[in-house]
């Protein structure tokens, strides 16, 4: 039933080829990756480095290794028939044609560097049911261009995803990790979700065209570097009730003029040198009790002028 399923897909994918790039329809080859009945081990698929090929996984597959295709270059699309197939680490990796790919629906994990420098990909849903996207899964898919999250995001995952412009992150998701959205320079607004508690340095670094952010409730470092040269953010708001902001954490932030904190009990700390490259009197801080620390008192203290009007408030020395 499943292989009938196989290649059901495959002549849709075919007669879409006909219909809309004609030109090519002649290089198209498909490939069922076929397993032994008693062991379900798979079959190595040789590809003709010639041909633009769909490699349809059937349902008796339970786990894609990254040594399962002999070449990667002309693999164009990807499509799983089984819902609970496993990819090993960079099973795709360095598929530089691939286009489109159907992941399994109950798929739990994408692993480190599954999609690493698959430049050409533009299209993937990454279902409900992914717990975690491993170190560098995306890393250099340059032609992504949104992008579903419901799982942990892992160190450089979408690092230098370049027309990346769209990200929605789901509500259970609790950290993002070291550089996870590095270089991505479309990204223009980015919604945090509260249930998120830890965001590491360089998670947003080089993110140019990101204007505003939001940092939610149990989320207590803005680490170092981690908005670092995202020159047109100009606005960010914390809700948290202890928000340390560290070292270089918005260096460069040439447009940075608010930080809004909305917890009333507020104690904020700051790294004398978080604002590093900044214009003096750049940047000023309200609080939801109205405390108003203008740009010109900002500038004092992190000078370590008299702080003793702003008890909420804590300059830490640089390191």
């Amino acid at each position: 039933m499943g292989i009938f399923f196989c290649l059901i897909l495959i002549n849709i994918f075919l007669l879409v080829l006909f219909l809309f790039e004609n030109p090519i329809l002649d290089t198209i080859q498909s490939y069922i990756i076929n397993f032994s009945d008693k062991k379900k081990t798979l079959q190595r698929v040789y590809l003709n480095s010639d041909t633009k090929t769909i490699v349809i996984v059937p349902d008796n597959c339970k786990c894609l290794a990254s040594t399962d295709l002999d070449t990667r270059d002309n693999v164009y699309s990807v499509c799983f028939c089984g819902t609970d197939t496993k990819i090993q680490k960079a099973s795709f990796a360095g598929c530089k044609n691939l286009k489109t790919i159907e992941l399994p629906s109950k798929l739990k994990e994408i692993p480190d560097f599954s999609f690493a420098f698959c430049k050409k990909l533009d299209s993937i849903t990454v279902p409900s049911t992914v717990s975690k996207i491993g170190a560098r899964a995306f890393l250099h898919c340059k032609n992504i261009k949104k992008i579903r999250i419901n799982g942990n995001i892992g160190i450089e995952s979408f690092a230098n995803c370049t027309k990346l412009s769209k990200v929605y992150i789901g509500e259970n998701i609790t950290s993002i990790k070291e550089g996870a959205f590095r270089e991505c320079k479309r990204i223009k607004h980015i919604n945090i979700p509260h249930s998120v508690t830890s965001i590491e340095k360089n998670a947003f670094r080089n993110c140019v065209s990101l204007s505003k952010i939001s940092t939610p409730f149990f989320m207590r470092v803005i680490s170092s570097n981690t908005f670092e040269n995202c020159k047109n953010l100009k606005s960010v708001e914390t809700h948290a009730v202890n928000v340390s902001i560290e070292k270089f954490a918005f260096r460069n932030c040439s447009s940075l003029t608010t930080i809004k904190v909305f917890d009333k009990n507020v104690k904020l700390v700051i790294d004398e040198e978080a604002f590093s490259g900044l214009g003096k009197g750049q940047v000023e801080i309200i609080t939801v009790k109205n405390e108003h620390l203008s740009k010109e008192e900002l500038q004092k203290v992190l000078n370590k002028d008299d702080l003793s009007r702003f008890p909420w408030l804590e300059i830490k020395e640089g390191k």
